[in-house]
């Protein structure tokens, strides 16, 4: 919340010279987090340990 409002990510775009069209998306659970980031339609998300441990091994499977 605190990187939209103060528009973190921009700001340090443009101090690299570079222009970024930011879209900020909630979403209601962890899964739904992990799907998103796995499929590759968003590039960060904030879970929590849990959440972490479970992509990380959904991720290991998807690379052997």
């Amino acid at each position: 919340m605190v990187m939209e409002t103060n528009q973190l990510l921009e700001k340090q775009a443009e101090k690299q010279g570079l222009k970024l069209k930011v879209a900020w998306t909630t979403l209601s659970n962890s899964t739904a987090m992990m799907e998103a980031i796995l499929s590759g339609q968003m590039d960060f998300i904030t879970p929590g340990v849990p959440t972490l441990a479970t992509m990380w091994d959904k991720d290991r499977r998807h690379a052997e």
